[in-house]
């Protein structure tokens, strides 16, 4: 994603290169490069015209109005003809008021809700076409979840080979590491299910219900001092477990 931050000639050149030559993926990475764009420079004009909101509303504020108010009536003000709003805002103000201060504030509004509105409709906002594009990225990056589907399958089945090499196919710039994956994967298979870390350990004991555990070195350990261990033994004969800890 930081590609699409950079200047259009390194970026063309990042995209090549994540491509790896295939017309899909180029085409995938030129429509979120043209999506992004189009969302940068709406969300640009709309910071931008929200930041020349503060000026009429400072005015409005300091010409005694309640801006709170008016601010509950933009949603339907917006709405309305140059005729019909010049006619609402007399009537909003009074006979005495002038509805000149408030026609700016309320043109400039509408011209901000516009663009926040092709942000963020719910059906055609480009915030919704910017989430699908880069759903679509997916294509283009290899997953844990993907890989680890492939070679959890039997290890010696045509499914399992027609599955790998479709992956090859669709990512052969990572061919070799897939291979490698699968390789080591293999190597392991014999030994899962086995004890691979202290937790898997815990989870077994507690399973069976035993609630507190000790591990406990072996005489004859290189990294075993005797003299402590026949200590933490005679702790054990003497005062239990919970005591002879030295946690």
């Amino acid at each position: 994603m930081r590609s699409l931050q950079k200047p259009a000639e390194q970026r063309t050149k990042d995209f090549e290169e994540f491509a790896q030559g295939a017309p899909d993926r180029m085409t995938i990475l030129n429509n979120l490069a043209e999506v992004y764009d189009e969302r940068k420079d709406l969300q640009d004009k709309r910071d931008r015209l929200f930041s020349k909101l503060q000026t009429p509303e400072s005015t409005i504020t300091i010409a005694g109005l309640d801006l709170d108010d008016i601010k509950l009536h933009l949603g339907d003000w917006i709405k309305l003809d140059e005729q019909q709003l010049r006619e609402t805002l007399i009537d909003y103000l009074g006979s005495e008021g002038n509805p000149d201060l408030l026609t700016r504030y309320v043109n400039m509004y509408a011209e901000w809700a516009e663009v926040a509105e092709r942000l963020t409709d719910a059906e055609t906002g480009i915030n919704i076409r910017y989430k699908e594009v880069k759903k679509a990225l997916d294509k283009l990056n290899l997953t844990e979840e993907q890989l680890k589907f492939c070679l959890e399958m039997p290890s010696k089945s045509l499914k399992r080979s027609h599955a790998i090499n479709e992956l090859k196919a669709e990512f052969p710039n990572r061919s070799e590491k897939i291979d490698n994956a699968v390789a080591a994967f293999d190597e392991y298979r014999p030994f899962q299910g086995r004890l691979d870390d202290p937790k898997d350990l815990q989870r077994m004991l507690k399973g069976a219900g035993i609630l507190e555990f000790r591990i406990l070195p072996t005489l004859g350990h290189p990294e075993v001092d005797p003299d402590e261990m026949v200590g933490y033994v005679e702790l054990l004969k003497t005062k239990g477990p919970k005591y002879a800890s030295d946690n």
